[in-house]
């Protein structure tokens, strides 16, 4: 009976254990360059969440608000057009998710991977919060990627000096 227990026991912390490193499996099954654009999208997303990163773009006459071309990428085709009463309307849209992805050229679906994974790794380390982890994440997978994607060199023998 122990046996069991104990055997039931090792299946719960290895189900657990599996299910932390879902989403990271999940994440690293993509491409270094994607992984790489979504999380810029996501700390772009959560600059101009904050207020810490505006859009690019102009004010007219009337305090209306219309992003540059390099910054419209498409928002103006699916947004609300601004008018006196709602003037940032495209200003809202430029700071939402799906247009940060568009900008960085960015897949939907890597980058609400690499959303997960990042919010589950800021519950991990409760003193920071999401745009802090995303870059300190960003560097950590940045450097476990070339080192996982690199192939190691054979190590050289050590020849002994002769004086």
């Amino acid at each position: 009976m122990s046996k069991s227990k104990k055997s039931i026991a090792e299946k719960h912390t290895t189900r657990a254990s599996d299910t932390r490193s879902k989403i990271e499996k999940k994440l690293f099954e993509c491409e270094v360059t994607e992984i790489s654009k979504a999380l810029q999208a996501l700390i772009k997303y959560a600059r101009r969440q904050e207020r810490s990163e505006h859009p690019d773009g102009a004010f007219d006459s009337a305090r209306r608000w219309y992003p540059t071309a390099e910054e419209d990428c498409g928002v103006t085709r699916w947004a609300r057009c601004p008018s006196r009463a709602f003037p940032f309307s495209y200003m809202s849209a430029c700071r939402s998710l799906s247009h940060c992805e568009d900008l960085l050229d960015a897949d939907h679906a890597v980058v609400l991977k690499a959303k997960k994974w990042v919010k589950e790794q800021a519950e991990k380390s409760t003193q920071e919060d999401f745009l802090v982890t995303a870059k300190r994440l960003v560097l950590t997978l940045e450097q476990r990627l070339l080192h996982t994607t690199l192939p190691l060199a054979p190590l050289k023998k050590r020849e002994v000096a002769r004086l």
